[in-house]
C-alpha cells in the first residue's frame, strides 16, 4: 500500500484492517498516525491483526458492534466502502 492511501485515511475513519504483508505495513503506518493524535477505529480480520493493529496504538471494534466503514485495508490498495 503506497503513502498516498495511508494519508487518504481522514480522522475519525473506521476501517477494515485486512490480512497480509501490505496491511501489515499499513498498520503499522496508521499506527504512527495514531501516536501523534490521529484518531481511527479499526476492525481487524484475523487475531494476528487485531494483536498487530492493538499494539500499533489503533483502537479497534468489529462488525457485529458497527454497521458502517470508511474503507479497507486488503492486501494490495485501500477501497472506498
Amino acid at each position: 500500500m503506497g503513502q498516498s492511501a495511508i494519508e487518504a485515511v481522514q480522522d475519525g475513519d473506521v476501517i477494515g484492517l485486512g490480512s497480509g504483508s501490505t496491511p501489515k505495513s499499513a498498520i503499522l503506518a496508521l499506527g504512527d498516525r495514531v501516536k501523534d493524535g490521529f484518531n481511527i477505529v479499526g476492525i481487524p480480520t484475523s487475531f494476528r491483526v487485531r494483536e498487530l493493529a492493538a499494539d500499533a496504538g489503533i483502537e479497534l471494534t468489529t462488525l457485529q458492534d458497527i454497521s458502517i466503514w470508511s474503507y479497507t485495508v486488503p492486501t494490495s490498495s485501500l477501497v472506498r466502502t
